[in-house]
């Protein structure tokens, strides 16, 4: 039997981090509420350090975890112990994050994912990088293949194969059409608003009786005949918006570059490797033999500079915090005329060019527009409450609107087949194309409303494993009867002549 193996010297230093992230929102909360002359805070301070310091350090030394033949044993705890017993072959990814101070000291969080929940089954933290690599390559060497019949080779091309690496100017250009930093601004502008920040900060700047307040309150009145329609208010508060829009953009670009600067995904064997990171070097694997699912993915932007952006779904697991059931873009851009060549390089055999596109049904114009203005009524007669009966002059406005949307919906929704996929393309300002293997599909389900059987239709839904997270996933609308009774036996015929296997 394999030896015990001990975390890195260092490993304390990290878990304390970890504990005091836990107090962060304490922490700030006492110091705004402590006043500055007393020193009361810091005796508080001090009193909860001391415990998460020494817990810090008994959590490093008690950690211990074996590398078997056949599987990873982890033991931890000191008063509740935990042995845990990790088969090599449910193992689905190894990955490892380095900050700054891990660089700096030559080791790596060790994160162990399987298809059991959505959290890393094990973390490990924190290795020597040369033990990273010892436990990866043990792992990967002896982990089971999977073989799926009727489904190109995993393995087929060269052993290892660079099939992505994006220069800092795509990386600014991603960051742009994406606005990574939206979600970080509101954060921060909430954490101000909490200990009312913004609000002083907005009269330092605007003073206590600025034009622009309750621009949204003077429109309302307005808007009800009770007050003269706010046009100062409105110009500041659109040059407002204006420059915050521009703001959130650079720092988008800024945080995309700063996130995944020096991407490089690799194709080794039978798994797909990425690195990526300017201060926080991630390294993530993904096994080729659980993705279930390719969506290729484009806004209005991606189509305005020629880009787009590939994702995969893999089987069973779920992604970090954030990003819900594992769905990895693995091209975070990509120009589309390398589109083609990316995805044989990634799915060998998988093509997105020679497919026998199939349109909706002749009436699906009429269902859309039905639905979405029935929806958008129902969502805005709220208003009739404010604007009475003047809310019927929006009628002609929100009739117009789902005419456009339902006309541009359908004009994009089409499905297809190869000799290999199922393939599905919808939405019209955010366009997804996504490709299902045969050898992939689980269940494959023909679905009828009322509405459906008047009009002579059905929709197809396709499940894959572990895909009921996906953002976009295999389900057609809208289809002709026998088109869609046509696909069905197709489907599950295709299903049932492959072995599936994750």
């Amino acid at each position: 039997m394999a030896s015990d193996r001990r975390l890195h010297p260092a490993s304390f230093l990290f878990i304390l981090g970890s504990q005091a992230r836990q107090m962060l929102v304490p922490g700030v909360a006492l110091l705004f509420t402590a006043r500055t002359a007393d020193a009361g805070w810091q005796v508080v301070a001090m009193v909860l350090f001391v415990p998460f310091a020494l817990i810090a350090v008994v959590r490093a030394l008690v950690f211990r975890y074996q590398v078997d033949d056949d599987e990873l044993v982890i033991r931890s705890g000191v008063i509740f112990r935990s042995v845990r017993h990790v088969p090599y072959n449910r193992i689905h990814n190894i990955d490892a994050v380095q900050n700054v101070l891990h660089r700096l000291l030559g080791v790596a969080e060790v994160r162990i994912e399987t298809g059991g929940g959505a959290e890393p089954e094990a973390a490990i933290q924190v290795v020597s990088m040369s033990a990273f690599q010892q436990l990866r390559q043990h792992v990967l060497a002896r982990r089971a293949p999977a073989v799926l019949t009727a489904e190109p080779e995993a393995s087929a091309g060269p052993e290892t194969e660079v099939i992505l690496r994006l220069s800092p100017g795509e990386l600014l250009l991603s960051g742009f059409i994406q606005n990574r930093a939206a979600f970080v601004v509101a954060a921060a502008f909430g954490l101000m608003w909490e200990f009312g920040l913004a609000e002083s900060a907005m009269e330092r700047v605007f003073g206590r009786d600025m034009p622009g307040r309750g621009v949204a309150r003077q429109l309302l009145i307005a808007m009800i005949g009770r007050a003269e329609f706010p046009f100062g208010a409105i110009l500041l508060g659109l040059g407002g918006f204006a420059v915050l829009l521009l703001v959130l953009r650079l720092l988008s670009m800024v945080w995309a570059l700063v996130t995944l600067y020096g991407y490089t995904l690799v194709r080794q064997g039978t798994d797909l490797r990425a690195e990526f990171g300017l201060l926080t070097r991630v390294t993530t694997t993904t096994p080729l033999r659980r993705v279930q699912t390719l969506t290729v993915q484009e806004s209005v932007l991606h189509r305005r500079f020629g880009r787009v952006m590939v994702r995969v779904q893999t089987a069973g697991t779920t992604g970090g915090e954030g990003q819900g059931p594992r769905g990895e873009a693995i091209a975070p851009i990509l120009p589309r005329a390398h589109l083609q060549a990316f995805v044989n390089g990634v799915l060998p055999g998988t093509t997105l060019e020679q497919v026998d596109w199939q349109p909706p049904h002749p009436r699906a114009l009429r269902r859309a527009f039905v639905v979405t203005l029935v929806s958008m009524m129902v969502f805005s007669s709220w208003l009739a409450l404010w604007l009475q009966w003047r809310w019927f002059g929006l009628v002609p406005v929100l009739a117009l609107w789902a005419f456009v949307h339902a006309r541009k919906y359908v004009a994009n929704l089409w499905w297809g087949t190869t000799d290999t996929a199922v393939l599905f393309r919808s939405g019209w300002l955010r366009r997804y194309t996504t490709v299902v293997h045969f050898a992939r599909v689980q269940t494959v389900s023909l679905l009828e409303s009322p509405f459906d059987r008047r009009h002579g239709m059905a929709g197809v839904h396709v499940d894959t494993f572990g895909a009921s997270g996906a953002a976009h996933r295999v389900d057609i609308p809208y289809m002709p009867r026998e088109a869609a009774d046509g696909l069905l036996k197709f489907l599950a015929a295709q299903a049932a002549g492959t072995r599936f296997k994750v």
